[in-house]
């Protein structure tokens, strides 16, 4: 008696990895790549160390002090925008406050003129606007899993973070050719006063506006469970190592959406003190 030949099954429903929202997402990490790459390490803390602010090392000690206080700053802070990033539900909102706040501070250095006298105010802004920087990569870390399912999540955080590098070239390729060795002859790029350097934190700004704030109205909503009181945020750091892990309020898995700021200024033993709302988990016996 033969066979019947076995039904052909179904095909498998490819998982579309880059939708819009998706998209809207990773422009926030193209925009950001502005402050970390011209800002923060290639251009404009360059122009702070120069001889047009006095002795080169001193500014480079004066720069390093200041980075030093934003660092410790976000270590000590970020434990609690991350917890009320998890537990409050509101991530757009502060991503888009954050970001705001991150672009006003660094439009700001424009007024950063080349005299020894400015060096504060510009290493100052520098730094605030790291510390608010890394606020909002707390939340638009936490938005990852809204925007992904488990088999994705890697996938588009890859490109999250591939969007980064290339907006970092191209914020770095603009700048380069038309403001700080200009192939073409225009007003912006006047080396008086440094007004073409200056113009960088403003081209900065704008760039890090113009992709940086769809993120924050596209991406979608996170309601969340009420607010734990900031007291609780550090209990992760104090309760790191004894088996008692934070975890995450709505999954149920380990929250730590605050890690990457943190990684930005100290690496933890052992340990990863989460951002979540604070549920007791599994017995380190487990």
């Amino acid at each position: 008696m033969s066979e019947l030949p076995a039904a052909p099954s179904a095909p498998v429903k490819r998982q579309r990895i880059i939708t819009k929202t998706v998209l809207a997402w990773a422009s926030w990490d193209w925009g950001a790549a502005a402050i970390n790459a011209v800002m923060t390490t290639f251009v404009f803390t360059v122009y702070l160390t120069s001889d047009l602010f006095g002795d080169k090392d001193a500014n480079s000690v004066v720069l390093g002090n200041g980075l030093a206080i934003a660092g410790l700053a976000i270590a000590l802070l970020a434990p609690v925008t991350g917890l009320r990033s998890d537990a409050g539900g509101r991530r757009r909102f502060w991503l888009g406050v954050n970001t705001v706040i991150v672009a006003l501070l660094t439009g700001a250095c424009f007024f950063v003129f080349p005299e020894p006298r400015f060096l504060i105010l510009g290493v100052t802004l520098i730094a605030a606007a790291s510390v608010f920087s890394e606020f909002a990569t707390v939340n638009y870390n936490a938005m990852l899993p809204q925007i992904s399912t488990p088999k994705t999540i890697g996938k588009v955080s890859g490109f999250g973070w591939g969007m980064g590098y290339i907006g970092g070239i191209a914020a770095l390729a603009i700048v380069l050719f038309t403001l700080v060795t200009p192939i073409f002859p225009w007003a912006g790029a006047s080396e008086t006063d440094s007004l073409n350097l200056r113009l960088v934190a403003l081209f900065s700004a704008v760039w890090f506006m113009g992709f940086g704030l769809p993120c924050s109205s596209r991406s979608p909503r996170s309601p969340g469970p009420k607010v734990a009181p900031a007291s609780r945020s550090f209990s992760p750091i104090r309760n790191c190592g004894v088996g008692s892990w934070p975890w995450h309020a709505r999954t149920g898995t380990p929250s730590t959406s605050f890690l990457p700021a943190l990684s930005s200024v100290t690496a933890w033993p052992r340990c990863s003190p989460s951002a979540g709302s604070l549920l007791p988990g599994p017995s380190a016996s487990r």
